[in-house]
This record gives C-alpha cells, structure tokens and sequence, in this order.
C-alpha cells in the first residue's frame, strides 16, 4: 500500500511541474480580435469586448485590448464589435477577423 501511495505522489508531483511550465509560454503580441493572446480566435475573445465595455481593468493591458477589440474598424469599441465577432464565429458570409 505504502508504494502505491508513493507511486502516486510522484505521478502527482511529475505532473504538477508539466502544468506550471505550460503556464509560463509567452504572450503573443496583440492582434485584431485575439484579445487573450493565445493564437486562437473563440468565445474567450468575445468576452474580452464585453469585459471592456463594463470597465473591467487588465492592468497594462487595458489600453491595448480596447485598440484591438474594434474588430469591426469602425474606430469604435462597443456592441457592434461582439456582435460582429460571433456573427464571424457562426460563419456568416462578409465577415473578416485578425
């Protein structure tokens, strides 16, 4: 029983250390719609928008995610950028994200 446990600690202790370097990738650089930097383009982002436009603060980069949340480039951040973002995940025709 003893070894069990050990071999499961150590299992426990192995994968505990892939999961702390899978969070220390670098961020990618900011691009239009890719809001979170993670080089993909889903629901995550979209939530992004909306969090901006109830003020939440991501710290520095506040300033950067309002620039790049105008995925509409109508010069604005607002609604219409959310709803241009999932009408482009739905797959409706005309519309061009990052």
């Amino acid at each position: 029983m003893k070894k069990l446990i050990s071999l499961i600690m150590a299992l426990v202790m192995l994968l505990s250390c892939f999961a702390v370097t899978s969070f220390a990738e670098e961020k990618r650089e900011f691009t239009r719609g890719d809001l979170n930097r993670d080089g993909k383009y889903n629901l995550r982002d979209v939530s992004f928008i909306l969090k901006y436009l109830a003020k939440w603060d991501f710290g520095p980069d506040t300033e950067q995610i309002g620039i790049y949340s105008d995925v509409n480039e109508d010069g604005k951040t607002n609604l219409l950028d959310a709803g241009f973002y999932l009408k482009w995940l739905s797959g409706w025709g005309g519309y061009l994200i990052g």
